[in-house]
């Protein structure tokens, strides 16, 4: 899909010579005047570009940038223009979020080269380095069993229609591994794969991450419009409060949606994958899931099985896992001994595929012999047992909500020991935004020592 520009000039002349060269160059150019038009085109659609100018007729364009950045998590780039700069005001200008600042006259070539990486900027904000190790999964996993394949359904042949589609499999079964899978087999696999875990957010924030807001003139894009033309992963659908669901199947059905809080239709064309660790049907059942949601994105299900359902493939997997270990991380080679295969293959794995993949690279970091055997194996697999086991019985016996907020608890406190109180490290591991694991830990009263508030919570 073209990238779209905006340009934000006063003067004709310069709008219109910039329309011709960037449409030359490919792109989709909006023009505006003034401030006020500049809102009534943001409004309508969010450009994955802005060329704006510092000095505008009826507002300065300093103070739009302000309005325009301000908590917007998911505002496009923005190149200020002007032909009175001073270091003063390229200063004023970075510091309020625009990406660069260019004196006129332009130059064409340096302009061309701003707006290339702006946008190479902006993709990999969201593609952040957890791709390279996706792409290498993508591109080897399923020949090696990572992908799970399936007797029943032609991923290839999914891949190249553009019909939504619900992956349900247990925690650690390579939910996300597979939709990335998918999308980098479709047509649009150039196109961006967002994902966002809508169990870490409230329902507040599930409709303001995924429709986006406008507020006092403020408008704050959303996902379906960020992914615009490729994936929305949605991962844990079943957290999703009663109201998005409605404002989804809108989206789906009229193939148009609404800021919250806006009145001017939005395109929707976007592709949905969506996930759950458990069945949706007993919340059909309850009517806590509407049955049309769940039949629009359920078009072609599929069903992750755990390892302990796999276990004859653990193999295959130690195989790939090792091999990533080593060109990747450049880690010296081990191979497990068949008594600690043997041990492997005994264990329940309630951590699935991931759990495995953990404990590979664990080995790899700590042990010093090349071979690993039972004795190495054992201290550990026993103690992941036990901690199992003591929170089967416990939390047995709270209520689900306390429950939840217990293990979350634990679970993240696991989490950050694992990584050494690295918040950055956890949020990436565990597949939840940083702002919003800050807040969590907060909620939870979890501490680390090496914890600092991030800006604009």
């Amino acid at each position: 899909m073209k990238k779209q520009i905006l340009v934000v000039d006063d003067e004709p002349e310069i709008r219109n010579l910039l329309k011709d060269i960037l449409e030359e160059e490919g792109f989709v150019v909006e023009l505006a005047e003034n401030a006020e038009i500049a809102n009534q085109k943001r409004q309508s659609q969010r450009a994955d570009l802005t060329l704006l100018d510092v000095w505008l007729p009826d507002q300065d364009g300093l103070k739009l940038l302000e309005e325009w950045t301000l908590g917007n998590d998911y505002g496009a780039p923005v190149i200020v223009m002007t032909g009175h700069g001073t270091l003063e005001t390229a200063v004023e200008a970075i510091k309020l979020g625009a990406y660069d600042f260019i004196e006129k006259p332009l130059s064409t070539p340096k302009l061309l080269i701003s707006i290339k990486r702006a946008l190479e900027s902006e993709r990999l904000i969201y593609e952040n380095k957890r791709l390279k190790e996706m792409q290498l999964i993508e591109a080897k996993g399923i020949k090696q069993g990572i992908v799970q394949k399936s007797k029943s359904l032609d991923y290839e042949k999914l891949a190249l229609v553009n019909t939504h589609i619900l992956i349900i499999g247990e925690g650690g079964t390579g939910k996300e591994t597979l939709a990335r899978y998918i999308h980098g087999l479709s047509k649009k696999k150039s196109e961006s794969f967002i994902s966002s875990n809508l169990a870490a957010l409230n329902s507040e924030e599930q409709d303001r991450e995924l429709f986006g807001n406008e507020e006092n003139h403020i408008i704050r894009y959303g996902l379906l419009e960020v992914a615009k033309g490729g994936v929305l992963f949605l991962k844990e659908l079943a957290s999703l409060n009663p109201g998005g669901q409605a404002r989804l199947v809108k989206a789906i059905e009229d193939g148009v949606f609404f800021r919250c809080g806006g009145s001017k239709p939005l395109v929707f064309n976007t592709r949905i994958i969506a996930s759950s660790r458990n069945p949706l049907e007993p919340l059909l059942e309850s009517g806590k899931f509407r049955d049309d949601l769940y039949y629009l994105l359920n078009v072609a299900p599929i069903l992750l099985p755990p390892l302990r359902a796999r276990i004859e493939e653990i193999q295959s997997f130690i195989s790939f896992f090792s091999n990533q270990l080593c060109e990747i991380e450049n880690l010296k080679p081990r191979h497990f001994s068949e008594g600690a295969m043997d041990r492997l293959k005994q264990h329940e794995w309630p951590g699935n595929i991931r759990e495995l993949k953990n404990l590979i690279h664990r080995l790899f970091i700590t042990g010093v012999s090349p071979t690993i055997e039972d004795d190495e194996l054992n201290p550990i697999l026993s103690k992941q047992s036990e901690i199992a086991s003591s929170l089967d019985s416990s939390l047995f016996t709270l209520p689900l909500k306390k429950a939840r907020l217990e293990f979350e608890k634990i679970y993240l406190e696991k989490q950050l020991k694992i990584f050494e109180n690295n918040v950055s490290k956890v949020s990436e591991f565990i597949g939840v935004e940083r702002t919003h694991l800050y807040r969590k830990l907060r909620n939870l009263n979890v501490s680390t020592k090496t914890q600092k508030k991030p800006e604009n919570l």
